[in-house]
């Protein structure tokens, strides 16, 4: 089976936050894939952020465990949808995450987010996730 990463799980990889590890049974024996856009925000917070070349090599090998997938004609019709549901029924969505949807859905693999919030809406989305925990 595979799933579909959203920025902000990969994250907490990447930082190693306590939050990982809510995420790690999502994770296992899956395939991994990152959307396009996953993979430009993180480059985006690179360079953005200054990242030394300790952060910037972490990146670099934690991407190896992913496939990145680029959009498509179709992944880019399927946007288009989302963004048009979106705005007719009053709900908004950001640009990013309009293109993440896309990219699970394109990819007929469940979006594994620590914000489903941002996609609720989305009902071709299929989401694996664990429901946050309250402290």
């Amino acid at each position: 089976m595979a799933v579909l990463i959203d920025t902000d799980v990969f994250s907490f990889f990447l930082k190693d936050d306590t939050r990982k590890y809510l995420y790690e049974p999502h994770l296992k024996d899956e395939f991994l894939f990152l959307s396009f856009m996953t993979y430009a925000e993180l480059r985006g917070w690179q360079l953005n952020r200054s990242w030394g070349p300790n952060l910037a090599t972490r990146l670099d090998s934690a991407l190896i465990r992913y496939s990145i997938q680029n959009s498509t004609t179709s992944m880019c019709e399927i946007w288009a949808g989302i963004m048009f549901e979106s705005k007719l029924s009053g709900k908004t969505i950001d640009h990013p995450d309009a293109w993440t949807a896309a990219t699970a859905i394109s990819l007929g693999v469940p979006l594994v987010s620590h914000n489903s919030k941002h996609f609720k809406h989305i009902e071709r989305l299929e989401f694996n996730h664990r429901k946050r925990i309250a402290a």
